[in-house]
Protein backbone atom coordinates (compact mmCIF):
# COMPACT_ATOMS: atom_id res chain seq x y z
CA UNK A 1 0.00 0.00 0.00
CA UNK A 2 0.89 3.62 -0.72
CA UNK A 3 -0.07 7.10 -0.52
CA UNK A 4 -0.42 9.96 -2.86
CA UNK A 5 2.81 11.03 -4.80
CA UNK A 6 4.33 13.89 -2.84
CA UNK A 7 4.20 15.62 -6.43
CA UNK A 8 0.17 15.26 -6.33
CA UNK A 9 -0.08 17.51 -2.95
CA UNK A 10 0.47 19.84 -4.90
CA UNK A 11 -2.07 19.47 -7.26
CA UNK A 12 -5.98 20.02 -8.05
CA UNK A 13 -7.52 16.97 -6.31
CA UNK A 14 -10.74 15.70 -7.16
CA UNK A 15 -11.27 12.96 -4.69
CA UNK A 16 -14.65 10.97 -5.41
CA UNK A 17 -16.47 7.48 -3.93
CA UNK A 18 -19.44 6.41 -2.39
CA UNK A 19 -19.72 6.72 1.51
CA UNK A 20 -17.30 4.30 3.50
CA UNK A 21 -15.38 3.41 0.61
CA UNK A 22 -12.46 5.31 1.90
CA UNK A 23 -12.75 8.98 0.16
CA UNK A 24 -11.85 10.75 3.42
CA UNK A 25 -9.43 8.39 4.32
CA UNK A 26 -7.41 8.99 1.40
CA UNK A 27 -7.55 13.04 1.08
CA UNK A 28 -6.89 12.44 5.08
CA UNK A 29 -3.96 10.20 5.53
CA UNK A 30 -2.47 10.05 2.06
CA UNK A 31 -2.71 13.85 1.66
CA UNK A 32 -3.49 16.67 4.66
CA UNK A 33 -1.29 14.24 7.00
CA UNK A 34 1.61 14.48 5.53
CA UNK A 35 0.95 17.99 4.58
CA UNK A 36 1.28 18.88 8.58
CA UNK A 37 4.34 16.28 8.75
CA UNK A 38 5.78 19.04 6.83
CA UNK A 39 4.59 22.16 8.73
CA UNK A 40 2.28 22.88 5.91
CA UNK A 41 -0.69 24.96 6.32
CA UNK A 42 -4.40 23.24 5.82
CA UNK A 43 -7.59 24.56 5.92
CA UNK A 44 -10.91 22.04 5.95
CA UNK A 45 -13.98 23.48 5.16
CA UNK A 46 -16.02 20.60 7.35
CA UNK A 47 -20.06 20.32 7.17
CA UNK A 48 -20.48 17.31 9.16
CA UNK A 49 -17.50 17.50 11.90
CA UNK A 50 -15.50 14.25 10.11
CA UNK A 51 -11.64 15.91 10.27
CA UNK A 52 -11.46 16.53 14.71
CA UNK A 53 -9.75 13.39 14.71
CA UNK A 54 -6.27 14.52 13.00
CA UNK A 55 -5.93 16.39 16.59
CA UNK A 56 -5.09 12.74 18.36
CA UNK A 57 -4.01 9.39 17.83
CA UNK A 58 -5.88 6.33 16.54
CA UNK A 59 -6.35 6.11 20.32
CA UNK A 60 -8.65 8.99 20.62
CA UNK A 61 -5.78 10.25 23.35
CA UNK A 62 -2.36 10.94 22.45
CA UNK A 63 -1.83 14.20 20.62
CA UNK A 64 -1.34 14.69 17.44
CA UNK A 65 -1.23 17.39 14.64
CA UNK A 66 -2.17 21.23 16.39
CA UNK A 67 -5.13 21.91 14.04
CA UNK A 68 -7.37 24.40 15.55
CA UNK A 69 -11.04 23.87 15.56
CA UNK A 70 -13.83 26.30 15.01
CA UNK A 71 -17.15 24.84 15.32
CA UNK A 72 -18.92 21.65 16.38
CA UNK A 73 -18.80 19.16 19.30
CA UNK A 74 -14.77 19.37 19.34
CA UNK A 75 -14.35 23.45 18.33
CA UNK A 76 -11.54 25.41 20.77
CA UNK A 77 -13.41 28.58 19.43
CA UNK A 78 -17.51 29.00 18.59
CA UNK A 79 -18.63 29.57 14.88
CA UNK A 80 -21.01 32.67 14.81
CA UNK A 81 -23.04 31.96 11.20
CA UNK A 82 -22.89 35.85 11.13
CA UNK A 83 -18.94 36.30 11.35
CA UNK A 84 -17.71 34.56 7.53
CA UNK A 85 -16.13 37.59 6.68
CA UNK A 86 -14.02 37.90 9.72
CA UNK A 87 -13.30 34.62 10.10
CA UNK A 88 -12.34 34.26 6.38
CA UNK A 89 -9.96 37.30 6.65
CA UNK A 90 -8.22 36.35 9.86
CA UNK A 91 -7.61 32.94 9.32
CA UNK A 92 -5.95 34.33 6.04
CA UNK A 93 -3.91 35.99 7.88
CA UNK A 94 -3.33 33.41 10.70
CA UNK A 95 -0.14 31.01 10.54
CA UNK A 96 -2.00 28.07 11.85
CA UNK A 97 -3.79 25.19 9.92
CA UNK A 98 -7.87 24.79 10.84
CA UNK A 99 -10.41 23.15 10.44
CA UNK A 100 -13.95 25.42 9.98
CA UNK A 101 -16.49 22.51 11.07
CA UNK A 102 -20.42 23.61 10.29
CA UNK A 103 -22.10 20.59 11.93
CA UNK A 104 -24.26 22.90 14.86
CA UNK A 105 -25.29 25.51 12.68
CA UNK A 106 -29.08 25.47 12.81
CA UNK A 107 -30.14 26.15 9.23
CA UNK A 108 -28.98 25.56 5.60
CA UNK A 109 -29.09 29.42 5.32
CA UNK A 110 -27.05 30.09 8.01
CA UNK A 111 -24.51 27.88 6.47
CA UNK A 112 -24.72 29.48 3.26
CA UNK A 113 -24.45 32.72 4.45
CA UNK A 114 -21.21 31.74 5.83
CA UNK A 115 -20.03 29.76 3.42
CA UNK A 116 -20.17 33.27 0.94
CA UNK A 117 -18.87 35.44 2.80
CA UNK A 118 -15.82 33.33 4.10
CA UNK A 119 -14.98 32.00 0.72
CA UNK A 120 -14.86 35.63 -0.54
CA UNK A 121 -12.84 37.32 2.14
CA UNK A 122 -10.56 34.28 2.02
CA UNK A 123 -9.66 34.63 -1.35
CA UNK A 124 -9.76 38.72 -1.60
CA UNK A 125 -6.96 38.41 2.08
CA UNK A 126 -4.57 35.37 1.83
CA UNK A 127 -1.31 35.44 -0.11
CA UNK A 128 0.25 32.60 1.82
CA UNK A 129 0.48 28.45 0.55
CA UNK A 130 -2.67 27.32 1.92
CA UNK A 131 -4.05 24.47 1.19
CA UNK A 132 -7.72 24.04 0.96
CA UNK A 133 -9.70 20.82 1.49
CA UNK A 134 -13.50 21.32 1.06
CA UNK A 135 -15.11 17.85 2.24
CA UNK A 136 -18.51 17.72 0.83
CA UNK A 137 -18.07 19.81 -2.01
CA UNK A 138 -22.03 19.38 -3.38
CA UNK A 139 -22.79 21.11 -0.64
CA UNK A 140 -20.97 24.35 -1.46
CA UNK A 141 -20.73 24.39 -5.29
CA UNK A 142 -24.03 22.62 -6.21
CA UNK A 143 -24.72 21.83 -10.33
CA UNK A 144 -28.03 22.92 -9.86
CA UNK A 145 -28.32 25.68 -7.63
CA UNK A 146 -31.90 26.45 -5.77
CA UNK A 147 -31.68 30.00 -4.32
CA UNK A 148 -29.40 33.45 -6.09
CA UNK A 149 -27.52 32.47 -3.02
CA UNK A 150 -26.04 29.28 -4.13
CA UNK A 151 -25.68 31.01 -7.34
CA UNK A 152 -23.16 33.18 -5.75
CA UNK A 153 -21.49 30.13 -3.33
CA UNK A 154 -20.60 28.15 -6.19
CA UNK A 155 -19.05 31.67 -7.94
CA UNK A 156 -17.08 31.74 -4.98
CA UNK A 157 -15.80 28.71 -4.82
CA UNK A 158 -14.79 28.39 -8.30
CA UNK A 159 -12.90 31.54 -8.10
CA UNK A 160 -11.09 30.13 -5.37
CA UNK A 161 -10.50 26.65 -7.22
CA UNK A 162 -10.03 28.38 -10.73
CA UNK A 163 -7.81 31.52 -9.81
CA UNK A 164 -6.50 30.76 -6.10
CA UNK A 165 -3.22 29.44 -7.03
CA UNK A 166 -1.54 32.68 -7.37
CA UNK A 167 -2.98 33.80 -4.48
CA UNK A 168 -1.44 30.60 -2.58
CA UNK A 169 -4.36 28.19 -3.01
CA UNK A 170 -4.57 24.00 -3.55
CA UNK A 171 -7.35 23.15 -3.71
CA UNK A 172 -9.08 19.57 -2.74
CA UNK A 173 -12.73 18.73 -3.60
CA UNK A 174 -13.88 15.48 -1.95
CA UNK A 175 -17.76 14.29 -3.06
CA UNK A 176 -19.59 11.28 -2.86
CA UNK A 177 -22.00 12.43 -5.34
CA UNK A 178 -20.14 13.96 -8.46
CA UNK A 179 -23.04 13.87 -10.44
CA UNK A 180 -24.38 16.74 -8.03
CA UNK A 181 -20.58 18.88 -8.10
CA UNK A 182 -21.01 22.03 -10.24
CA UNK A 183 -19.28 21.39 -13.50
CA UNK A 184 -17.56 24.67 -13.37
CA UNK A 185 -15.68 23.90 -10.66
CA UNK A 186 -14.99 19.99 -10.84
CA UNK A 187 -13.66 20.80 -14.29
CA UNK A 188 -10.81 22.40 -12.72
CA UNK A 189 -9.73 19.62 -11.31
CA UNK A 190 -5.91 18.33 -12.34
CA UNK A 191 -5.94 15.11 -11.18
CA UNK A 192 -8.95 12.70 -9.56
CA UNK A 193 -8.77 10.07 -7.32
CA UNK A 194 -11.95 7.91 -7.50
CA UNK A 195 -13.04 5.16 -5.37
CA UNK A 196 -16.14 3.10 -5.57
CA UNK A 197 -18.88 4.81 -7.49
CA UNK A 198 -21.81 2.84 -8.41
CA UNK A 199 -24.88 4.96 -9.46
CA UNK A 200 -24.85 5.62 -13.35
CA UNK A 201 -25.13 9.58 -13.41
CA UNK A 202 -22.30 9.61 -11.04
CA UNK A 203 -20.10 7.70 -12.96
CA UNK A 204 -20.96 9.86 -16.18
CA UNK A 205 -20.08 12.88 -13.83
CA UNK A 206 -16.71 11.08 -13.46
CA UNK A 207 -16.57 10.20 -17.19
CA UNK A 208 -16.98 13.26 -19.08
CA UNK A 209 -14.09 14.70 -16.75
CA UNK A 210 -12.13 11.82 -18.80
CA UNK A 211 -13.45 12.60 -21.92
CA UNK A 212 -11.82 16.03 -22.14
CA UNK A 213 -8.48 14.48 -21.14
CA UNK A 214 -8.04 10.88 -22.43
CA UNK A 215 -6.57 11.12 -25.76
CA UNK A 216 -6.21 7.45 -26.63
CA UNK A 217 -9.36 6.06 -23.91
CA UNK A 218 -6.81 4.17 -21.51
CA UNK A 219 -8.00 5.81 -18.79
CA UNK A 220 -11.92 5.53 -19.60
CA UNK A 221 -10.66 1.62 -19.93
CA UNK A 222 -9.31 2.07 -16.32
CA UNK A 223 -12.52 3.84 -14.96
CA UNK A 224 -14.77 1.02 -15.96
CA UNK A 225 -14.03 -0.62 -12.63
CA UNK A 226 -14.85 1.76 -10.31
CA UNK A 227 -18.14 0.06 -9.52
CA UNK A 228 -16.31 -3.27 -8.47
CA UNK A 229 -13.35 -1.27 -6.78
CA UNK A 230 -13.15 -2.39 -2.99
CA UNK A 231 -13.34 -0.31 0.28
CA UNK A 232 -9.68 1.51 0.30
CA UNK A 233 -8.75 1.07 -3.17
CA UNK A 234 -8.80 3.36 -6.07
CA UNK A 235 -7.87 4.68 -9.43
CA UNK A 236 -5.35 7.51 -9.51
CA UNK A 237 -5.04 9.48 -12.92
CA UNK A 238 -3.16 12.91 -13.08
CA UNK A 239 -2.76 13.63 -16.73
CA UNK A 240 -0.57 16.37 -16.53
CA UNK A 241 1.60 14.58 -14.65
CA UNK A 242 1.50 10.86 -17.17
CA UNK A 243 0.07 9.14 -14.31
CA UNK A 244 -2.93 6.87 -14.17
CA UNK A 245 -2.68 3.67 -11.88
CA UNK A 246 -4.94 1.63 -9.53
CA UNK A 247 -4.10 1.57 -6.03
CA UNK A 248 -4.77 0.44 -2.77
CA UNK A 249 -4.33 3.22 0.13
CA UNK A 250 -2.65 2.96 3.88
CA UNK A 251 -5.56 3.76 6.78
CA UNK A 252 -4.43 6.78 8.22
CA UNK A 253 -2.15 7.49 11.17
CA UNK A 254 -4.77 9.82 13.48
CA UNK A 255 -8.30 8.89 15.29
CA UNK A 256 -11.04 7.49 12.25
CA UNK A 257 -13.52 10.51 13.34
CA UNK A 258 -15.66 10.10 10.21
CA UNK A 259 -16.60 6.51 11.15
CA UNK A 260 -19.87 5.82 11.93
CA UNK A 261 -20.69 4.97 15.89
CA UNK A 262 -20.56 1.36 16.44
CA UNK A 263 -21.98 -0.15 20.11
CA UNK A 264 -19.14 0.30 23.04
CA UNK A 265 -17.74 3.20 21.13
CA UNK A 266 -16.56 6.06 23.35
CA UNK A 267 -17.01 9.25 22.58
CA UNK A 268 -13.47 11.38 22.76
CA UNK A 269 -12.90 14.88 24.29
CA UNK A 270 -10.24 17.04 22.70
CA UNK A 271 -7.56 19.15 24.95
CA UNK A 272 -8.06 22.44 24.31
CA UNK A 273 -5.95 24.38 21.88
CA UNK A 274 -3.83 27.31 23.23
CA UNK A 275 -4.30 29.68 20.45
CA UNK A 276 -2.82 32.74 21.05
CA UNK A 277 -1.30 34.20 17.84
CA UNK A 278 -4.86 33.31 15.80
CA UNK A 279 -6.76 34.80 18.93
CA UNK A 280 -4.48 38.33 17.78
CA UNK A 281 -4.85 37.75 14.16
CA UNK A 282 -8.77 37.73 14.71
CA UNK A 283 -8.43 40.59 17.52
CA UNK A 284 -7.09 42.81 14.64
CA UNK A 285 -9.59 41.62 12.40
CA UNK A 286 -12.24 42.52 14.71
CA UNK A 287 -10.82 46.28 15.72
CA UNK A 288 -10.16 47.26 11.99
CA UNK A 289 -13.62 46.39 11.62
CA UNK A 290 -14.69 48.42 14.43
CA UNK A 291 -12.52 51.58 13.32
CA UNK A 292 -15.21 51.41 10.35
CA UNK A 293 -18.19 50.39 11.67
CA UNK A 294 -20.26 53.90 10.98
CA UNK A 295 -22.23 53.51 14.41
CA UNK A 296 -19.36 53.53 16.55
CA UNK A 297 -17.67 56.70 14.20
CA UNK A 298 -20.89 58.56 15.27
CA UNK A 299 -20.55 57.93 18.07
CA UNK A 300 -16.55 59.08 18.29
CA UNK A 301 -18.15 62.11 17.06
CA UNK A 302 -20.25 62.55 19.73
CA UNK A 303 -17.37 62.41 22.08
CA UNK A 304 -15.06 64.71 20.00
CA UNK A 305 -18.13 66.91 20.33
CA UNK A 306 -18.82 67.03 23.90
CA UNK A 307 -14.75 67.43 24.43
CA UNK A 308 -15.41 70.99 21.86
CA UNK A 309 -18.07 72.13 24.60
CA UNK A 310 -15.65 71.42 27.34
CA UNK A 311 -12.89 73.22 25.58
CA UNK A 312 -14.20 76.40 24.12
CA UNK A 313 -16.18 76.87 27.92
CA UNK A 314 -12.61 76.66 29.53
CA UNK A 315 -10.99 79.05 27.24
CA UNK A 316 -10.96 81.84 29.44
CA UNK A 317 -9.95 79.72 32.27
CA UNK A 318 -6.03 78.96 30.38
CA UNK A 319 -7.00 76.50 27.72
CA UNK A 320 -3.97 75.39 26.05
CA UNK A 321 -3.30 75.81 22.14
CA UNK A 322 -3.16 71.46 21.70
CA UNK A 323 -6.74 71.80 23.30
CA UNK A 324 -7.73 74.09 21.07
CA UNK A 325 -6.79 72.39 17.91
CA UNK A 326 -8.34 69.63 19.19
CA UNK A 327 -11.46 71.37 19.37
CA UNK A 328 -11.22 72.57 15.77
CA UNK A 329 -10.62 69.35 14.49
CA UNK A 330 -13.51 67.75 16.74
CA UNK A 331 -15.85 70.77 15.32
CA UNK A 332 -14.66 69.77 11.57
CA UNK A 333 -15.34 66.22 12.15
CA UNK A 334 -18.83 66.92 13.36
CA UNK A 335 -19.82 69.34 10.58
CA UNK A 336 -18.68 66.99 8.14
CA UNK A 337 -20.33 64.26 9.35
CA UNK A 338 -23.77 66.24 10.13
CA UNK A 339 -23.70 68.06 6.11
CA UNK A 340 -23.57 64.15 4.61
CA UNK A 341 -26.20 63.12 6.21
CA UNK A 342 -27.95 66.29 5.83
CA UNK A 343 -27.15 65.98 2.13
CA UNK A 344 -27.82 62.48 1.59
CA UNK A 345 -31.76 63.49 3.14
CA UNK A 346 -32.41 66.11 1.04
CA UNK A 347 -31.19 64.94 -2.32
CA UNK A 348 -32.22 60.97 -2.06
CA UNK A 349 -35.66 62.27 -2.91
CA UNK A 350 -34.50 64.33 -6.44
CA UNK A 351 -32.66 61.81 -7.30
CA UNK A 352 -34.93 59.06 -7.01
CA UNK A 353 -37.33 60.96 -8.62
CA UNK A 354 -34.97 61.59 -11.33
CA UNK A 355 -34.25 57.67 -11.75
CA UNK A 356 -38.35 57.49 -12.38
CA UNK A 357 -38.47 59.65 -14.75
CA UNK A 358 -35.54 58.35 -16.84
CA UNK A 359 -36.63 55.05 -16.68
CA UNK A 360 -40.40 56.19 -18.01
CA UNK A 361 -38.38 57.91 -20.93
CA UNK A 362 -35.82 55.02 -21.61
CA UNK A 363 -39.47 53.04 -22.17
CA UNK A 364 -41.46 55.56 -24.07
CA UNK A 365 -38.29 55.78 -26.56
CA UNK A 366 -37.38 52.41 -26.68
CA UNK A 367 -41.60 51.52 -27.89
CA UNK A 368 -41.14 54.23 -29.93
CA UNK A 369 -38.35 52.82 -31.60
CA UNK A 370 -40.01 49.26 -31.60
CA UNK A 371 -43.29 50.58 -33.62
CA UNK A 372 -41.30 52.61 -36.00
CA UNK A 373 -38.82 49.79 -37.00
CA UNK A 374 -42.07 47.54 -37.63
CA UNK A 375 -44.07 49.66 -39.51
CA UNK A 376 -40.49 50.07 -41.93
CA UNK A 377 -40.14 46.32 -42.16
CA UNK A 378 -44.07 45.70 -42.78
CA UNK A 379 -44.02 48.73 -45.80
CA UNK A 380 -41.05 48.24 -46.82
CA UNK A 381 -41.39 47.61 -50.48
CA UNK A 382 -44.99 48.84 -51.01
CA UNK A 383 -45.71 51.91 -53.25
CA UNK A 384 -45.40 55.00 -51.64
CA UNK A 385 -48.94 56.02 -53.22
CA UNK A 386 -50.17 53.19 -51.52
CA UNK A 387 -48.66 54.17 -48.20
CA UNK A 388 -50.02 56.92 -48.40
CA UNK A 389 -53.67 56.40 -49.36
CA UNK A 390 -54.16 54.04 -46.27
CA UNK A 391 -52.82 56.81 -44.12
CA UNK A 392 -49.92 54.88 -42.84
CA UNK A 393 -47.23 57.30 -43.01
CA UNK A 394 -47.18 61.11 -43.75
CA UNK A 395 -46.49 62.18 -47.37
CA UNK A 396 -42.95 63.26 -46.94
CA UNK A 397 -42.69 59.53 -44.80
CA UNK A 398 -43.79 58.17 -47.87
CA UNK A 399 -41.31 59.71 -50.08
CA UNK A 400 -38.20 58.65 -47.63
CA UNK A 401 -39.56 55.32 -47.91
CA UNK A 402 -39.77 55.61 -51.66
CA UNK A 403 -36.25 56.96 -52.10
CA UNK A 404 -35.22 53.98 -50.33
CA UNK A 405 -36.24 51.15 -51.95
CA UNK A 406 -32.91 51.51 -54.13
CA UNK A 407 -30.60 50.83 -51.61
CA UNK A 408 -32.61 48.11 -49.14
CA UNK A 409 -34.00 44.84 -50.67
CA UNK A 410 -37.40 43.88 -51.33
CA UNK A 411 -38.80 42.47 -48.63
CA UNK A 412 -42.52 40.47 -48.66
CA UNK A 413 -43.17 39.02 -45.36
CA UNK A 414 -42.58 41.72 -43.02
CA UNK A 415 -39.27 39.47 -41.23
CA UNK A 416 -36.65 42.14 -42.17
CA UNK A 417 -35.07 39.79 -44.72
CA UNK A 418 -35.04 40.24 -48.43
CA UNK A 419 -36.56 37.46 -50.76
CA UNK A 420 -33.47 36.53 -51.89
CA UNK A 421 -31.76 36.05 -48.54
CA UNK A 422 -30.74 32.75 -49.36
CA UNK A 423 -26.94 31.32 -48.83
CA UNK A 424 -25.21 33.71 -50.60
CA UNK A 425 -28.01 36.44 -50.47
CA UNK A 426 -28.13 39.54 -48.68
CA UNK A 427 -30.06 40.67 -45.42
CA UNK A 428 -31.26 44.51 -44.38
CA UNK A 429 -28.80 45.95 -41.98
CA UNK A 430 -30.03 45.07 -38.23
CA UNK A 431 -30.33 41.27 -38.83
CA UNK A 432 -26.78 41.51 -40.88
CA UNK A 433 -25.00 43.52 -38.08
CA UNK A 434 -26.44 40.94 -35.13
CA UNK A 435 -25.94 37.65 -37.17
CA UNK A 436 -22.02 39.09 -38.28
CA UNK A 437 -21.69 39.05 -34.45
CA UNK A 438 -22.99 35.56 -34.03
CA UNK A 439 -20.76 34.83 -36.75
CA UNK A 440 -17.48 36.39 -35.17
CA UNK A 441 -18.01 34.39 -31.87
CA UNK A 442 -17.36 31.44 -33.80
CA UNK A 443 -20.46 29.26 -32.37
CA UNK A 444 -19.86 30.17 -29.58
CA UNK A 445 -23.54 30.63 -27.39
CA UNK A 446 -24.46 34.05 -26.65
CA UNK A 447 -27.30 35.67 -24.23
CA UNK A 448 -29.40 38.08 -25.59
CA UNK A 449 -28.08 40.97 -23.46
CA UNK A 450 -24.39 40.38 -24.64
CA UNK A 451 -25.60 39.98 -28.13
CA UNK A 452 -27.40 43.26 -28.03
CA UNK A 453 -24.87 45.26 -26.39
CA UNK A 454 -21.76 43.81 -28.66
CA UNK A 455 -24.55 44.96 -32.03
CA UNK A 456 -25.25 48.25 -30.57
CA UNK A 457 -29.48 47.15 -29.67
CA UNK A 458 -31.12 47.24 -26.58
CA UNK A 459 -32.02 43.31 -25.49
CA UNK A 460 -35.07 44.30 -24.00
CA UNK A 461 -36.45 46.79 -27.19
CA UNK A 462 -39.10 45.63 -29.79
CA UNK A 463 -36.15 46.20 -32.75
CA UNK A 464 -33.79 43.23 -31.20
CA UNK A 465 -36.63 40.93 -30.73
CA UNK A 466 -38.16 41.67 -34.14
CA UNK A 467 -34.71 40.97 -35.79
CA UNK A 468 -33.86 38.02 -33.61
CA UNK A 469 -37.44 36.55 -34.44
CA UNK A 470 -36.26 37.24 -38.03
CA UNK A 471 -33.27 35.63 -38.39
CA UNK A 472 -34.84 32.55 -35.64
CA UNK A 473 -37.73 32.16 -38.52
CA UNK A 474 -35.49 32.09 -41.53
CA UNK A 475 -33.16 29.80 -40.11
CA UNK A 476 -29.69 31.56 -39.64
CA UNK A 477 -29.93 31.54 -36.16
CA UNK A 478 -31.27 29.05 -33.00
CA UNK A 479 -31.39 29.83 -29.91
CA UNK A 480 -30.21 26.60 -27.95
CA UNK A 481 -31.42 27.47 -24.49
CA UNK A 482 -28.11 28.40 -23.59
CA UNK A 483 -27.88 31.54 -25.85
CA UNK A 484 -27.71 32.09 -29.79
CA UNK A 485 -25.83 30.25 -32.15
CA UNK A 486 -25.53 30.96 -35.74
CA UNK A 487 -26.19 28.27 -38.26
CA UNK A 488 -24.75 26.86 -41.38
CA UNK A 489 -27.00 28.72 -43.94
CA UNK A 490 -26.55 31.70 -41.78
CA UNK A 491 -23.07 31.39 -41.93
CA UNK A 492 -23.26 31.55 -45.90
CA UNK A 493 -25.60 34.20 -45.78
CA UNK A 494 -23.30 36.56 -43.68
CA UNK A 495 -21.15 37.43 -46.10
CA UNK A 496 -17.31 38.17 -45.75
CA UNK A 497 -16.45 39.45 -41.83
CA UNK A 498 -13.53 40.04 -39.81
CA UNK A 499 -12.57 37.69 -37.16
CA UNK A 500 -12.06 38.79 -33.91
CA UNK A 501 -8.53 38.29 -32.44
CA UNK A 502 -7.20 36.50 -29.46
CA UNK A 503 -4.85 37.31 -26.19
CA UNK A 504 -3.74 40.65 -26.06
CA UNK A 505 -5.29 41.69 -29.72
CA UNK A 506 -8.49 40.80 -28.08
CA UNK A 507 -8.25 43.03 -25.29
CA UNK A 508 -7.03 45.99 -27.08
CA UNK A 509 -9.89 45.30 -29.75
CA UNK A 510 -12.70 45.86 -26.78
CA UNK A 511 -10.16 49.05 -25.10
CA UNK A 512 -10.70 50.80 -28.81
CA UNK A 513 -14.33 49.66 -29.13
CA UNK A 514 -15.82 50.37 -25.72
CA UNK A 515 -16.89 53.71 -24.39
CA UNK A 516 -14.32 55.95 -22.13
CA UNK A 517 -15.76 54.77 -18.79
CA UNK A 518 -15.79 50.91 -19.29
CA UNK A 519 -12.26 50.94 -21.54
CA UNK A 520 -10.27 52.53 -19.02
CA UNK A 521 -11.50 50.15 -16.33
CA UNK A 522 -10.80 47.51 -18.69
CA UNK A 523 -7.05 48.69 -19.64
CA UNK A 524 -6.80 49.91 -15.72
CA UNK A 525 -7.11 45.60 -14.35
CA UNK A 526 -5.26 44.47 -17.41
CA UNK A 527 -2.03 46.73 -16.59
CA UNK A 528 -2.60 45.34 -13.08
CA UNK A 529 -1.91 41.74 -14.31
CA UNK A 530 -5.40 41.02 -14.79
CA UNK A 531 -6.71 41.43 -11.20
CA UNK A 532 -7.47 44.45 -9.27
CA UNK A 533 -9.14 45.53 -6.10
CA UNK A 534 -12.62 47.09 -6.69
CA UNK A 535 -11.38 50.49 -4.71
CA UNK A 536 -7.83 50.29 -7.01
CA UNK A 537 -9.41 50.10 -9.97
CA UNK A 538 -11.84 53.30 -8.92
CA UNK A 539 -8.50 55.46 -7.81
CA UNK A 540 -6.82 54.34 -10.81
CA UNK A 541 -9.51 55.37 -13.26
CA UNK A 542 -10.78 58.80 -11.50
CA UNK A 543 -14.62 56.93 -10.47
CA UNK A 544 -15.79 56.89 -7.05
CA UNK A 545 -15.80 52.71 -6.26
CA UNK A 546 -19.31 52.71 -4.42
CA UNK A 547 -20.49 55.15 -7.23
CA UNK A 548 -23.21 54.80 -9.62
CA UNK A 549 -21.09 55.30 -12.44
CA UNK A 550 -18.86 53.18 -11.44
CA UNK A 551 -20.94 50.44 -10.91
CA UNK A 552 -22.34 50.66 -14.50
CA UNK A 553 -19.57 50.24 -16.08
CA UNK A 554 -18.53 47.35 -14.19
CA UNK A 555 -21.99 45.58 -14.57
CA UNK A 556 -21.76 46.37 -18.42
CA UNK A 557 -18.18 44.81 -18.49
CA UNK A 558 -19.02 41.88 -16.48
CA UNK A 559 -22.00 41.43 -19.23
CA UNK A 560 -20.11 41.31 -21.84
CA UNK A 561 -17.67 38.89 -19.86
CA UNK A 562 -14.19 40.86 -19.83
CA UNK A 563 -14.06 40.90 -16.54
CA UNK A 564 -15.47 38.46 -13.48
CA UNK A 565 -15.66 39.43 -9.67
CA UNK A 566 -17.11 41.55 -7.26
CA UNK A 567 -14.60 42.86 -4.52
CA UNK A 568 -11.38 41.71 -7.30
CA UNK A 569 -12.12 42.41 -10.72
CA UNK A 570 -10.35 39.78 -12.51
CA UNK A 571 -9.75 40.19 -16.74
CA UNK A 572 -10.96 36.90 -18.73
CA UNK A 573 -8.88 34.28 -19.48
CA UNK A 574 -9.25 34.79 -23.52
CA UNK A 575 -8.15 38.95 -22.83
CA UNK A 576 -4.89 37.69 -21.19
Amino acid sequence: MSALEPALLNQRLLIVGRSGFGKTNVAKGSGVEPLLQAKRRVGIFDPTDSWFGLRTKPDGKTPAFKVVIFGGEHGDLPLNPNAGAMMGRALAKAPDSWIISLSEMKTEADRERFAVEFFEALYDTNRAPLHLVVDEAETFAPQNAESPRQNIMTARLNQIVKRGRKRGFVTWLITQRPADLSKKVSSQADAVVAMSLTLPHDKRAVEAYIKDHDEDGTAAEMFKAMPKLPRGEGIVWWPGGDMLKRQRFPLSKTFDSGKTPEPGDVAIRLQPLKVDALAKAMEAVVKEAELNDPQKLKLKIADLTRDLDNALRDKKSGASADDLRQARAASYASGLYEGYSEGLRVFAPVLAAFSDAHGRLEQVTTKTKARAEELRLATNGVPAKHIAAAGVATPDHARRISMTQARVPTVRDGSGLADNATPGGTLAKGPHALLKVLAQYHGEPLDAVRLGMIAGYSSSGGTFQVYMRSLKASGYAVNEGGGWIITADGAAVVGPFERLPTGAALLAHWIERLDKGPAAILKAVADAGGSLSKEEAGERTGYAANGGTFQVYVRKLRALKLISGTTTLELQDDLR
